[in-house]
């Protein structure tokens, strides 16, 4: 089978004062997309290189100290905004989707599943306070708001549609 495209997507880390620039990725893995906070990532991954191996993806837990991986999820469909807090609490999109960059579908979080499921989710990040902010698609409109880590709204911070 044909394979193309077959590119090692690596993380570095770049010292700012001096430039200088170290390769962080774990040996045989792929690195499709990644949030970082402090010495952990989390990430889309693969265990190999090729633009197709996306439909094989996984969430891993980047150690960048010790240049190591922990697969803590493998999904049924696709993944898209791996994030992670600075409390180190992991979120995720995963829905059916035929393209990178895409994907609709479940906010996951790490330890608890799905949560506000009836949500056409596109990303998601860690707000400082520990909530989620998360952007979708509604009917032919989208929306953006912040979700409790059980998948609830936050009585003071409602969804915004546009």
């Amino acid at each position: 089978m044909l394979r193309p495209a077959q590119f090692w997507r690596r993380l570095w880390l770049v010292d700012a004062s001096s430039g200088e620039t170290r390769d962080v990725s774990p040996e045989g893995t792929n690195v499709f997309e990644f949030d970082w906070a402090g010495g952990k990532a989390v990430a889309v991954c693969t265990d190999e290189p090729s633009e197709s191996a996306w439909y094989d993806a996984w969430i891993g837990l980047v150690d960048l100290g010790a240049r190591t991986v922990e697969r803590v999820h493998t999904p049924k469909w696709q993944l898209q905004s791996p994030a992670i807090s600075a409390r180190g609490e992991v979120a995720w999109v995963e829905g059916f989707s035929s393209d990178r960059g895409t994907l609709t579908g479940t906010v996951q979080v790490l330890g608890t599943g799905p949560v506000a499921p009836e949500l056409h989710a596109s990303w998601v990040e860690f707000a400082e306070d520990g909530t989620l902010l998360v952007a979708g698609w509604r009917e032919a409109g989208s929306f953006a708001g912040r979700l409790d880590l059980d998948g609830s709204a936050p009585a003071d911070n409602p969804f915004y549609d546009a």
